[in-house]
This record gives C-alpha cells, structure tokens and sequence, in this order.
C-alpha cells in the first residue's frame, strides 16, 4: 500500500504531517499513563474472621450435632443389614424358594432404605445442605458485606481471602483487612 501524494506536496511536508501524528499520539499515551492510577490490592482469612464470631461457631456445633446424629442413624441401619445379611446367609439353606426370595427384598428394601437416607441426609440438595444455607448463609453475608465496606472505604479495588488455599504468596501485613472488617462487624482481635 503506497502513500498517495497529492501535486505539489513535499516530502518535508509528508514528514512533518506524520511527526506530528506521532507526538500527538506519545503525548496522548503519556497522557494516560500519568492519569492512571495503581490497583490497590487487599487481603482477608475468612476462615480466621468466622473463628472469631461465636454465632458462626454455634451455627458449626448444630451442623456437627445434626450430621452426627444422622451417622448414627445410618450405622445403625447399617449394623441392621448386616446382620439381616449374615442371618440369611446362615440359615439360606433351610429357606425355601419362597422364603429367600422374602429375606432378599427385606435385604433390598432396607439397603435402599439406607440409600434414600443418605441421599435425603448428605446429597446435593439434602438436609445438611440445606441447613448450612439457614445457618451460615446469613453470617457469610454479614462477612462479605463488611469486606465491601471496609474495601470500599479503604478504596481497594481487589479483595483476594486467603483461606483455602488461595494462591496468594506473599502479601504485606498492611494490606491485611481482617482487623478493619471484624472491626465493621463489632469485633476485635483480641476476642
């Protein structure tokens, strides 16, 4: 692609059009970079601001009481096949055809039986599932909206949290914000 010259129309001219065109664009790019401003970058443990609030801990015992109850339940329904499974076994000789197939859908049923509680107990959309949304859910709330409070006061424009292994190297204690939210949320660290 050639340039097209007009007549009468120098190549001084033609460089100093494009010099022109040059500064203007460095100067503009210049412009930009002075007026941009750094991203400032935060950090929080959520797990350590939770430890330090008592209704997050409650909350965490009923979980444990409810899902340790239900372990239970379901080792006992366990222990109940399995000694359904060895009395049958045991004793499958003196059955008749009737009476084994009898024992093996009552085998059946109650290992289904277990399988349905488990499900209802500790599947996706299961009981504990749903208790951890009535129980947790709130507090994490009150956590992320104390991290945008202090985030936004602090004019951060990147929270990263540090719980759970979340790739964060390094990191200036400075830039630490667990004390200013659990401070936004009526605690210190010293609680």
């Amino acid at each position: 692609m050639g340039i097209l010259v007009q007549p009468g129309c120098s190549i001084l001219k033609l460089r100093y059009t494009y010099n022109f065109w040059c500064v203007l664009a460095l100067s503009l790019s210049a412009n930009v970079i002075a007026t941009a401003q750094p991203q400032k970058i935060g950090y929080v443990n959520t797990d350590s601001i939770l430890g330090k609030m008592p209704a997050y801990e409650q909350a965490k015992q009923k979980l444990e009481q409810l899902s340790s109850q239900w372990r239970d339940d379901m080792q006992q329904m366990h222990k109940e096949i399995e000694q359904l499974k060895e009395n049958y076994n045991a004793q499958k000789i003196l059955y008749t055809k009737a009476k084994q197939r009898q024992k093996e859908q009552l085998i059946a049923k109650k290992t289904e039986t277990l399988t349905n509680y488990r499900k209802n107990k500790f599947g996706a959309d299961g009981a504990y599932y749903k208790q951890q949304q009535i129980l947790l859910k709130p507090i994490q709330r009150k956590v992320y909206e104390a991290i945008k409070i202090v985030a936004d006061q602090q004019n951060i424009d990147f929270v990263f949290d540090r719980a759970h292994n979340t790739t964060l190297l390094y990191a200036q204690n400075h830039w630490n914000l667990n004390e200013k939210v659990l401070q936004k949320l009526g605690f210190s660290l010293k609680d």
